[in-house]
């Protein structure tokens, strides 16, 4: 079995390659330490899935998840059936509550924050109108909306990656037809993204923070 893996704690990707895990695909993926990290996983079959063990670590860390999880509980559904998106500052977040059809959201950027109200005041909750949120270290964010068909983004970016985004966003109105060159080009943008964190951490490691 070959794991792949990013920014990942150690102690659970050393899970993925146990053999009870095998045949199970792990997503959504959430946390900041080995200790206290949510996500779900579901097998081969329709009804075999489920959430991380330790998924109730960071909701129990939060007052905000921790009533979302209360919620759940009150109208039958599991506890831990939210998608949380953390940012790098202690209480960023937005929350996926999937089961209440509902989007949570606390201490955002001002500009993230407004994206999001805006969204959500036109369209509402609905499967897959946000997407997936990403947020770095510097208090830049990328939102995919739509089931992945567009995407906003504000910030402070990496300059590739904002260079990416904004043609794309100008291909898109100019040739609305070549989705898959559009998908593309916001699946490298991701890779631009990862690959500036994972810089940033590495100079953050060898220079404390200076460069």
């Amino acid at each position: 079995m070959t794991l792949s893996r990013y920014g990942l704690p150690v102690a659970f990707a050393t899970q993925m390659v146990n053999k009870s895990h095998r045949k199970r695909f792990f997503f959504n993926i959430r946390g900041h330490d080995f200790l206290s990290y949510c996500g779900q996983w579901k097998g081969k079959s329709r009804n075999d899935v489920g959430h991380v063990e330790t998924a109730y670590v960071p909701i129990s860390e939060s007052s905000l998840l921790e009533s979302l999880r209360r919620e759940n509980e009150k109208k039958g559904f599991l506890g831990a059936n939210m998608i949380p998106s953390f940012g790098p500052r202690p209480g960023n977040m937005f929350v996926d509550a999937y089961s209440l059809k509902r989007y949570k959201w606390a201490n955002l950027p001002e500009e993230l924050d407004d994206e999001i109200q805006r969204i959500y005041s036109v369209k509402g909750y609905d499967k897959g109108v946000i997407h997936e949120l990403t947020m770095n270290a510097t208090g830049g964010w990328v939102m995919l909306l739509d089931e992945g068909k567009r995407f906003s983004f504000g910030g402070e970016l990496p300059f590739d990656l904002r260079i990416i985004l904004q043609d794309t966003q100008k291909s898109k109105r100019e040739m609305p037809k070549l989705d898959v060159s559009i998908y593309v080009s916001i699946v490298t943008s991701f890779i631009f993204f990862k690959l500036h964190i994972f810089a940033r951490k590495l100079i953050d490691k060898f220079t404390s923070g200076y460069t």
